[in-house]
């Protein structure tokens, strides 16, 4: 990878509820047989901690690329309970990197390249790519995902 890239992951607890996992990703943003070998090495280790301790979880992250490619079908093939809630909303596609530009430029073509997949423990109600600005001036390159939803499990 041309930078350092990481993978976290965390567990956390509703107030009244079971445990869940989560993991946080940012795969190399150049070369796809990179993502290939991050996301395989994330799979192996993912499913050590999922098989100790099974319960519902969830990934997200900067994937530097689009969900239609690679790395979400080793994901999906490998974890076969996961959703994309942007899917199963069926969202429109959107760009959620933008390089500090303006999205409402002409210009600006992207994909939606920051994604969501939650095990089917969880049901989502609603998601948004939000593009609030303060002058023009935007926290990162990339939107933030915001959902709604509940655990079910």
């Amino acid at each position: 990878s041309s930078y350092p890239r990481l993978a976290t992951w965390f567990e956390g607890q509703f107030p009244s509820g079971p445990s869940f996992l989560g993991a946080n990703l940012h795969l190399d943003h150049i070369k796809e047989k990179t993502r290939a070998e991050q996301i395989r090495v994330f799979i192996h280790e993912f499913k050590k901690i999922l098989t100790s301790s099974p319960r519902p979880f969830f990934i997200l992250g900067d994937f530097n690329e689009s969900p239609n490619q690679s790395v979400r079908k080793q994901l999906m093939t490998s974890f076969q309970h996961l959703q994309d809630p942007w899917e199963v909303l069926q969202k429109s596609n959107e760009s959620t990197h933008h390089r500090h530009h303006r999205p409402e430029r002409k210009d600006f073509v992207g994909s939606r390249i920051d994604w969501i997949l939650l095990s089917k423990d969880f049901k989502i109600h609603d998601m948004v790519i939000d593009k609030t600005n303060h002058a023009n001036l935007y926290a990162s390159d990339h939107f933030p995902i915001k959902f709604t939803g509940e655990l079910i499990a």
